[in-house]
């Protein structure tokens, strides 16, 4: 029975058993937990109590929590940040949050909170892709490597930890409750999406991060076609789609921009101030392969899921899926004014889709024998190394947080830094 379980879980118990020691003892030197955006996305928890949308009382005289004046003439002051990563974890935020203190007081429970609850948002995620391979019938072994690559080989592990006050991790676990949910009911005959988690999923993910509607919009695109396959599309499934997916969507972007025109005092859809996209300057290469967070130079585990998915006749297919849904946020983010989106580790705009790459790489690995089996393990394994070189040189501080040079990349990729602890 102990064998048997240590079998079918023991990817999770390693993972849990290295957020534990990273939250306890964290290996880098950058503190306190709630800090830059992720002080933006913190705020709101205590907007929310105290009942007031005005960030006036908890601006210091600079943009880093994404503070800024949105109408000067009333003393408003609005957050670009969304307020959905606040409501997450209000439900235990809301016994150590101090919101009778002025200028803003962040307590130690509170940081501490933020990566416990990363921590868990992330074994949760993991948990349920697990099982997501399980319905799919992948065996638990390829499932479970595949599980520990993409988490140690993209950035899921560094935002559920270093940064795990960002939105990533959030946004990541609501799109794999929605993709764990439409595969559990397209593999039960009569099955459908259960409404009430689906529409609280979507509204709550459009308030973590509005971008999460390009990735709803897609799996939902992608639910249908597979119902239409099996002759389950009709006109009762299109209007309950419509009703779980479609309308919580609309009523979160609607939320954000009544926020958004009630900081402002006029309309407004963009919670984002004087930041746009730029529409004439296309950057979708340099947000794939650029030293300043190139997608593909920081996490080439995706390489390795992309070409290994494409090989395959079995998988083809959901890689192509896996490939447009990356495409879209690599066009997107590459329209914005900084397409690398300021300091991270890798790209982050993709972080949250990268729990769907963990079904692709599980199948690719369970239908490859012998010599090849050999080679793609190998090749998964150097990949997942690429990436921790580039995650310790960011922990330790020797990689820039952003404006990452081709000398910064390749003094890191060579092993310079490695044994560097300042």
């Amino acid at each position: 029975m102990l064998l048997r379980f240590l079998a079918s879980c023991w990817s999770l118990l390693i993972l849990a058993g290295i957020l534990a020691w990273v939250t306890i003892a964290p290996p880098y030197p950058n503190e306190p937990p709630i800090r830059s955006d992720g002080l933006g996305y913190h705020f709101w928890t205590h907007a929310i109590l105290r009942g007031d949308s005005n960030f006036a009382p908890y601006y210091d005289g600079t943009e880093e929590a994404g503070l800024y004046p949105a109408d000067p003439a009333r003393g408003f002051y609005h957050n670009k940040y969304a307020p959905g990563v606040a409501i997450v974890r209000l439900p235990a935020m809301i016994f150590f949050a101090d919101t009778r203190t002025i200028p803003v007081v962040v307590s130690k429970w509170e940081h501490r909170l933020s990566l416990i609850l990363a921590d868990l948002a992330l074994l949760v995620t993991a948990f349920l892709i697990l099982r997501c391979c399980r319905l799919l019938g992948l065996p638990a072994t390829s499932s479970q490597i595949a599980m520990l690559a993409i988490v140690f080989g993209t950035g899921l592990f560094h935002f559920a930890t270093y940064d795990g006050g960002f939105s990533h991790v959030y946004s990541a676990l609501g799109l794999t409750v929605l993709f764990f949910d439409g595969v559990r009911s397209l593999k039960s005959p009569g099955a459908s999406l259960p409404a009430i988690r689906t529409f609280v999923v979507v509204l709550l993910l459009l308030l973590i991060r509005n971008t999460n509607l390009v990735a709803i919009g897609i799996l939902t695109l992608g639910y249908g076609w597979f119902l239409y396959r099996d002759r389950r599309l009709d006109r009762q499934a299109i209007v309950r789609m419509l009703l779980i997916v479609a309308l919580p969507a609309a009523i979160g972007l609607g939320i954000q921009i009544c926020l958004n025109s009630h900081a402002h005092g006029r309309f407004t859809a963009s919670s984002y101030g004087k930041e746009s996209f730029l529409w004439d300057r296309p950057m979708a290469l340099s947000v794939l392969v650029s030293s300043n967070h190139g997608l593909l130079l920081y996490y080439p585990v995706l390489v390795v899921v992309l070409i290994a998915g494409l090989i395959r006749k079995e998988t083809r297919g959901v890689t192509c899926w896996f490939a447009l849904l990356l495409a879209a946020y690599v066009i997107l983010y590459g329209y914005w004014h900084c397409w690398w989106l300021g300091g991270s580790y890798g790209h982050r705009g993709e972080v949250e889709l990268m729990p769907f790459a963990i079904p692709i790489l599980a199948a690719c690995l369970a239908r490859a024998h012998g010599a090849a089996k050999i080679m793609l393990l190998a090749v998964i394994v150097l990949s997942v190394v690429v990436a921790l070189v580039f995650l310790h040189g960011y922990w330790e501080g020797t990689l820039p947080f952003e404006f990452v040079t081709w000398k910064d990349y390749f003094d890191h990729l060579t092993g310079k830094y490695l044994l560097v602890c300042p």
